[in-house]
């Protein structure tokens, strides 16, 4: 006996995995637009997409070519009553990067819409990924200041519950096999181990720098290096094995899609 899959049952599925069809509704119409449109600002109206807003009511993207693509939490929300978002895209933006940065966005609006707070002002969000962490990640400014701590910071980033969404997304688009790596080397501790295994005078005199250039709130928190990476070692193992599961599961029922044609 045959059974056949509806689009509407398809959705259902995907919803039920954390692929959200509401926002990769602007995926393809901001791909198009920001390949064709060569200005460093670009205005995207949500009304003269009436399909896509219906799904995802933006009242205005607002898009910046800078040097790499994200959402910014910090100023998306209401604004004299429309909802807009904010795109920083690089120079060749990918479906995989636009689903991504898509998912924060509609979590945020679901959050927002419903008088939430925002992503942004989540204690994790808060605690995490505030104050310098974005240049610690995405810019020349201090990105450079020693890569060990700059790469558990990034697996808490990748293992937290603000990200899991969107990878899902991620993993769904075909980066599963990437992603998944990275999140069982920051369960194995990969990063930890390669600081605990330099010299300890070494790392204290970095450690001592680290805290002195990079201001984020999580850091406040711990007096010494061997303190902080305790602390990590737990928070990453713990939701990295969270997160592991649920992008499996996504992996292969992506596969399964795959099989079927139904993708």
């Amino acid at each position: 006996m045959r059974i056949v899959i509806t689009e509407q049952q398809l959705s259902l599925i995907r919803e039920l995995h954390g692929i959200s069809e509401a926002s990769r509704s602007w995926s393809n119409i901001l791909l198009d637009i920001i390949k064709n449109d060569k200005n460093k600002q670009i205005v995207v109206f949500g009304n003269e997409y009436p399909e896509a807003y219906d799904m995802f009511p933006v009242d205005c993207f607002a898009i910046e070519r800078t040097s790499f693509t994200g959402y910014d939490e910090s100023k998306s929300g209401y604004r004299e009553g429309r909802y807009v978002v904010y795109f920083y895209v690089s120079g060749v933006v990918t479906p995989v990067e636009i689903n991504h940065e898509l998912k924060h966005a509609f979590e945020d609006y679901n959050r927002i819409s419903k008088g939430k707070t925002s992503l942004n002002n989540t204690k994790e969000a808060q605690q995490y990924f505030s104050g310098d962490f974005t240049k610690l990640m995405g810019t020349k400014e201090i990105s450079g200041i020693l890569p060990l701590f700059k790469k558990v910071l990034y697996d808490i980033y990748l293992t937290s519950k603000i990200e899991q969404s969107a990878y899902t997304d991620s993993v769904f688009d075909g980066w599963g096999g990437p992603i998944i790596m990275a999140i069982k080397s920051a369960i194995k501790g990969d990063s930890i181990n390669s600081v605990r295994n330099l010299p300890k005078a070494f790392v204290d005199k970095e450690w001592k720098t680290f805290k002195e250039k990079v201001k984020i709130l999580i850091l406040d928190k711990f007096d010494d290096w061997e303190s902080f990476l305790s602390w990590a070692e737990k928070i990453i193992k713990k939701r990295g094995n969270i997160a592991l599961k649920k992008f499996l599961k996504v992996k292969y029922y992506k596969s399964t899609l795959d099989k079927k044609g139904t993708n």
